[in-house]
């Protein structure tokens, strides 16, 4: 299974194309595993909208999201947008790309996230419980 689409090019994506303006649409199939909430997600270093059997879930365009610090700083913050999935159901996924507005590095990362069909906490204490030693790290962020 393939959890994230990247698209990227350093420069031109091929001889004779400005490296400016350019546009990219990739178009992927989509089954679930599962039944229940995907989160897809959004990192665009230029300009990029993603839909789903047509529909539009997370758009870099409209309202472009600031720099943040994902492909070599020059990609923006990530986006995310809940999907109501169903186990075997397929869907068409299309990245719409502009490299507008992108220097350098031009490209998007588009993810997907499966549903936790568990609270990660009490998987973690039953794992544990099970186990002969528990190494337990704990944070504050992501």
């Amino acid at each position: 299974m393939q959890d994230d689409l990247r698209c990227l090019w350093f420069g031109a994506p091929a001889p004779g194309v400005d490296e400016s303006a350019f546009t990219v649409r990739a178009v992927a199939t989509l089954r679930a595993e599962e039944n229940g909430p995907h989160e897809l997600t959004l990192v665009q270093a230029g300009r990029a909208t993603v839909s789903v059997d047509g529909v539009i879930v997370l758009d870099g365009v409209t309202d472009p999201p600031p720099a943040g610090e994902a492909l070599f700083g020059l990609g923006s913050v990530e986006l995310t947008a809940t999907v109501e999935l169903v186990a075997g159901q397929q869907v068409e996924v299309v990245l719409d790309y502009s490299a507008e507005a992108s220097f350098i590095l031009h490209g998007a990362v588009v993810g997907l996230r499966h549903p936790r069909l568990r609270d990660p906490i009490d998987e973690a204490a039953s794992v544990a419980a099970q186990a002969d030693v528990a190494v337990v790290v704990v944070g504050t962020s992501e």
